[in-house]
């Protein structure tokens, strides 16, 4: 054999030789997961971490520990990756939208209460993007009016004069005001000031789904073969729990569309998103299924709206009482526009733009939801050098993102300002927390317009007419409010706490119960 024969024999079998290196390596070579726990154990890994109490401060504690944005709990062939920063929620649920849109779905939650028919927990689909539509064809963003004037008239009848009868039942009186708002737009129903049927039934509704919701709270979620267990069966409490809850998320989501539907039959109902939709029923296909589409679809407005929004006024309350510096600047520039004594209209929301950032930094202070519906990617994906698996779990940790020290200095203080340019207005470049409190992607809140709206109008009106402070003992002393929110990663709404709520002077009074009267 010639010399130039065996070099091209030798070239030959080095690059077969190079070509089985790279296929075969790339088998062996695995990107990392996100770092997170290393405390393992054998088949659960390190799932039994997974905190069930303070869990979104929990995990932003983790990235510093582990010096990730992004951490990692794996076990039992399971995988739950915690995003921590903005950016990164943006790349990953924004922009590779077609492969994290999906919802996980937990034994506990979606198969054994039968949640999987709420909007915010289905699967992404054909059923999700039908109700999304549905949603959208109804309220859409570009048409205020449909949902506006029914805020402001119970803001004005409802929230203002019982804020003046009894403002230490201000937590029930924002959360029957929020309520019936839902109820009358998405039903067509009148609610009763207090002790309403429908809002308590949606409360107890909520109450179970926020409990259910918590990551690691229940181990049949780990073990699903542990939804076989008989009920009689020492330890299988949880069965009778999602029999009960269940039992209370069907007649929430049934109850009121049967009675919205008795109303319209006796031509007693309002216009709402059921009349409407009920209205647009094409006969020549399956009723009954559009119904169904209809009823929980209504539901699914409900229960995303009426916790988010009660809780957001709620801490605005707290902030207020809090930051009494923050709350004179606000109604000083409200009085500026409001010169002739009245109250607030939505017209005015372009002229008080401290009072715009004033609902920014509630948001971003304390975000009703600080922990995100977690999404399932449905690829295997990689990001920054990291292995995000198929059939992870993905949680956006908006109270992280709060806390995020370089686009937010300071994070734990209340300062509107920094959502404003030097000269008062609205600064259009602030990292805006909208982007991040009512979830990601495509799977963000549909309604996320109407919520914005009813906070604004509520805590407009708020400031007014009243001011809020601190309360005072008996002997003068100044009652300083305990700070606590509910053990739930889902809705943090602050526990009972005391404050002062007094108008800010007798015309004030007379102005809220005569616009009451003509409201009515």
């Amino acid at each position: 054999m010639s010399l130039s024969r065996i070099g091209v024999v030798e070239v030959s079998l080095s690059l077969f030789a190079l070509a089985l290196l790279i296929r075969f390596g790339k088998r062996r070579i695995r990107l990392p997961l996100p770092p997170g726990p290393t405390r393992k154990f054998p088949i659960v890994g390190n799932m039994l971490e997974l905190p069930t109490t303070r869990g979104p401060q929990t995990y932003a504690e983790w990235s510093k520990i582990y010096g990730s944005d992004m951490v990692h709990l794996g076990g039992l062939g399971q995988n739950l990756i915690v995003i921590n920063n903005y950016t990164i929620a943006s790349d990953l649920f924004e922009k590779r939208g077609h492969i994290y849109s999906c919802r996980p779905q937990f034994t506990f939650l979606n198969e054994m209460m039968g949640m999987s028919c709420i909007f915010a927990v289905m699967p992404y689909g054909e059923e999700w993007r039908e109700c999304r539509r549905t949603f959208v064809q109804h309220f859409p963003p570009s048409n205020r009016h449909i949902h506006q004037p029914k805020e402001l008239q119970l803001i004005r009848t409802r929230l203002l004069p019982q804020l003046l009868q009894s403002p230490d039942k201000f937590m029930g009186h924002i959360r029957h005001v929020i309520g019936g708002i839902l109820i009358s737009l998405a039903y067509g129903m009148d609610t009763q000031p207090t002790e309403d049927p429908w809002i308590e039934l949606a409360e107890e509704a909520m109450c179970a789904s926020a409990a259910a919701a918590v990551p690691g709270k229940y181990f049949v979620d780990l073990f699903p073969s542990l939804k076989h267990v008989p009920e009689w069966f020492p330890g299988a409490g949880f069965k009778r729990q999602a029999r009960e809850w269940r039992d209370l998320w069907t007649r929430f989501r049934v109850a009121p569309f049967l009675a919205a539907e008795e109303n319209i039959a006796k031509g007693d109902g309002q216009q709402s998103f059921v009349s409407s939709c009920l209205d647009s029923i094409n006969e020549t296909c399956d009723v009954q299924r559009q119904k169904t589409m209809i009823r929980d679809t209504a539901a699914s407005f409900f229960a995303a709206g009426a916790d988010t929004t009660h809780t957001s006024i709620v801490n605005f309350i707290l902030a207020m009482t809090l930051n009494p510096d923050a709350q004179a600047k606000a109604q000083a520039e409200i009085d500026s526009v409001l010169e002739n004594g009245r109250l607030p209209e939505f017209t005015d929301e372009d002229s008080l733009p401290y009072v715009t950032a004033v609902m920014k930094e509630v948001m971003r202070w304390q975000p009703p939801n600080p922990l995100a519906v977690p999404h399932l990617v449905t690829e295997n994906d990689t990001y920054n050098g990291y292995h995000i698996p198929k059939g992870s779990c993905v949680m956006g940790n908006a109270w992280a993102m709060s806390r995020d020290e370089e686009r937010y200095p300071e994070p734990e203080l209340f300062k509107p300002e920094r959502f404003l340019t030097p000269d008062g207005k609205l600064n259009p470049n602030a990292h805006d927390p909208f982007d991040f409190v009512f979830g990601f992607g495509r799977r963000k809140c549909v309604g996320i317009h109407i919520a914005i709206s009813t906070i604004w109008m509520a805590m407009t009106s708020i400031l007014a007419t009243l001011d809020i402070s601190k309360e005072v003992d008996e002997f003068g002393n100044v009652i300083e409010p305990i700070i606590k929110f509910k053990a739930s990663s889902i809705v943090a709404l602050p526990l009972p706490f005391k404050c002062s709520i007094k108008p800010r002077s007798k015309e004030a009074e007379n102005l809220i119960y005569t616009a009451a009267e003509h409201s009515s």
